[in-house]
C-alpha cells in the first residue's frame, strides 16, 4: 500500500481481518478494504492486477476448488499476476477430505492459457505440535496474457 496499491483482504476469520487492519494502520490505511467472507462461496472477485493466495487455496474444499480457481482467473486483468501455494499429494494432511491437494501435472493443467513464471515443488519434514509432518507444497506464480488484437 505504500507503493499506492489498493488492497482487498478476504478472510472468514474475524481475527485475521482484525490483524490485517491493525498491521495496515497509518497513512496508507485508506488503501485497504477488508471483506469478512468465506472465499469458497464468493460469487465474483473484483478485477485485480495481483492476486496473492499464500497458503489459502489448499484449505478450499475440493468440491468448491474449481469454482474458486475460475473466480481467480476471471478476476485477473490482462497482464495480471497470481501468486500462491498448493499442497502436494504427499502432504501429511492429504488424508483430510476437506482440504485440496494437487499433483504438478494437475497444477499445470489449471494454468492452461497462462504464462507460468514460477512453479516450484518443495517437500520436507516439519515439526508441529502433533509431531512430525511431511510438508509437500507447490509455489506458483502465473501471469495472465494480454489479449491478442
Amino acid at each position: 500500500m505504500q507503493a499506492g496499491w489498493q488492497v482487498l483482504a478476504i478472510d472468514r476469520e474475524p481475527e485475521a481481518i482484525a490483524r490485517t487492519t491493525e498491521n495496515c494502520s497509518g497513512e496508507h490505511a485508506g488503501g485497504l478494504t477488508t471483506r469478512l467472507a468465506d472465499f469458497e462461496s464468493m460469487r465474483d472477485l473484483p478485477g485485480a492486477s495481483l492476486i496473492h493466495a499464500g497458503l489459502a487455496l489448499p484449505f478450499c474444499h475440493p468440491d468448491r476448488f474449481q469454482h474458486l480457481w475460475s473466480q481467480v482467473l476471471n478476476a485477473l486483468t490482462p497482464g495480471g499476476v497470481f501468486a500462491g501455494h498448493f499442497f502436494g499429494v504427499r502432504h501429511g494432511w492429504s488424508t483430510l477430505a476437506h482440504l485440496t491437494f494437487h499433483t504438478e501435472p494437475a497444477i499445470r493443467s489449471l494454468c492452461d492459457g497462462m504464462e507460468i513464471v514460477l512453479l516450484r515443488e518443495t517437500e520436507s519434514s516439519v515439526t508441529t505440535h502433533a509431531g512430525p509432518l511431511n510438508w509437500h507444497r507447490f509455489d506458483l506464480i502465473v501471469r495472465k496474457p494480454f489479449s491478442l488484437l
